[in-house]
């Protein structure tokens, strides 16, 4: 339910913002043509039909904007996505890193009982990986640099983007990410427009000029919209973010073979100072390491990985407690340092300890010869399914995959 509404949230500052430019639009256009005429714009014929439908316009301007930006970030999320960080399908396994991962997705997809996901690749040197799912499609992306990762690792790293992919809000959230850093730029448009106008209008009722007080306050409005729901909107964007990454996290730890394997990789991915280069304002949220974009003038916060490595310091703490596993002696003063260091935070409590509330894991729902059993079921019919499209190819099959 949350993600259904932060998802509309975001849509709703979108309409709300091009519903008022498209109105400063039109009255702009109107004001040029009467000036043109050297009339002023309360004798023009528009003047008398805006303001007798001024609310009744307003609000069908919203709607159809919001039915429009409901269908575009609903449908086309994904491929926008994948556009921006420049993302390619994975149709034959060139790389043996890339037959890794997808021979460990296809094995974590078993003992979930679903589908295998797409798999796509970007390539950067930066092991990460991110998902995103329409009702259509469910889709797994990692960077080339997973290739560093090691087995249990990479299957953590999986196992959450598996969280992600099969979760029920799973749509909303990925459309709320991309509608929610939509509305964020469109309220820094919203906060420039309205500024400006608001001055130019003061100074032409400064001169003496005849102005129309409700363009002003109509200006100061859109001001204050824009730079309120800026902030606020970007706020939503980490609470759902964190929700959906603490669901994920414990479905990791679950389905993973090596429950420690998630703690593990974060604590790894902290130590590494490099950050995925190929996110943009779209996906820096969707990635397991979060990733902040570049703003508007191009420019990085110097604090960006200092609040990157304490969520990943958090999660790991989180991890480990969730594991039932002690933290290492070599990480645990490392993260006390680490979470220190941001402006205005404590660090978190060891993982060690009674005052730290630990929840023992479950097993997993399918038992090992069940699980084997399924697997190479699966396999058998994958084989099958490529002598078939071989033949209709008339090509020779490929040879089967072997199983780590």
């Amino acid at each position: 339910m949350r993600a259904v509404v932060v998802c509309l949230t975001g849509i709703g500052v979108m309409s709300l913002s091009v519903a008022g430019l498209a109105l400063i639009l039109l009255a702009g256009i109107a004001r040029f043509w009467t000036w043109l005429r050297r009339r002023d714009i309360d004798q023009a014929g528009i003047w008398e039909i805006a303001t007798e439908t001024a609310i009744t316009s307003g609000v069908l301007a919203v709607v159809v904007c919001f039915a429009i930006f409901f269908w575009w970030f609903w449908t086309g999320s994904v491929d926008a996505v994948l556009t921006e960080i420049d993302a390619i399908r994975v149709e034959d396994d060139e790389t043996e890193s890339q037959r890794r991962t997808r021979n460990l997705l296809e094995e974590l997809s078993i003992g979930l009982g679903r589908p295998v996901p797409e798999l796509w690749v970007t390539r950067d040197e930066t092991p990460n990986a991110l998902s995103i799912r329409s009702s259509k499609r469910r889709i797994v992306c990692t960077t080339t640099g997973v290739e560093m990762l090691s087995r249990d690792e990479l299957e953590a790293m999986l196992a959450h983007e598996l969280g992600h992919v099969w979760a029920l809000d799973a749509h909303w959230v990925g459309s709320g990410m991309v509608a929610l850093a939509r509305g964020r730029r469109a309220g820094l448009v919203l906060a420039t427009v309205g500024s400006v106008m608001f001055f130019m209008l003061v100074m032409s009722a400064w001169n003496g000029a005849g102005i129309f007080w409700s363009s002003i306050l109509f200006s100061f409005a859109l001001f204050v919209l824009g730079l309120v729901c800026t902030p606020l909107l970007r706020r939503l964007e980490l609470g759902m973010r964190h929700h959906a990454d603490e669901i994920a996290d414990v479905a990791a730890i679950k389905l993973a073979r090596n429950p420690g394997s998630l703690a593990s990789l974060c604590a790894r991915l902290a130590e590494d100072e490099r950050t995925v280069a190929a996110a943009a304002w779209r996906s820096e949220l969707m990635w397991f390491e979060m990733v902040e974009a570049e703003d508007l003038i191009g420019e990085v916060d110097p604090e960006a990985k200092v609040r990157t490595r304490r969520e990943l310091v958090t999660r790991a703490l989180a991890a480990y407690a969730e594991a039932r596993e002690p933290v290492p002696a070599e990480l645990d003063q490392r993260f006390q340092d680490w979470l220190s260091q941001h402006a205005g935070s404590t660090p978190l409590p060891a993982t060690q300890g009674p005052s730290v509330a630990v929840q023992t894991p479950t097993k997993p729902k399918v038992a090992p010869e069940e699980y084997r059993k399924r697997q190479q079921e699966h396999h058998r019919e994958k084989r099958k399914q490529e002598k078939a499209a071989a033949k209709q190819r008339d090509v020779e099959p490929r040879p089967p995959r072997t199983l780590p």
